[in-house]
């Protein structure tokens, strides 16, 4: 999960991408998996912690 989140806050890779990446089926898949792990949707972790993710790299530089 870890490297899933990061992929998922680093870059712009559509989310079926991301899913093929990480070895899922498909898209719907690994929405569910990730869903279930994190109670929320990918796009809407993605959308939720992207600013804080680029404001917490900007500190450390």
């Amino acid at each position: 999960m870890r490297n899933i989140k990061s992929v998922l806050l680093t870059s712009n890779l559509p989310l079926s991408r991301i899913s093929t990446m990480f070895g899922f089926g498909d898209c719907r898949q690994f929405q569910k998996f990730f869903r279930y792990h994190e109670r929320v949707s990918p796009t809407v972790f993605r959308a939720l912690y992207y600013k804080m993710h680029c404001n917490t790299n900007d500190r450390e530089m």
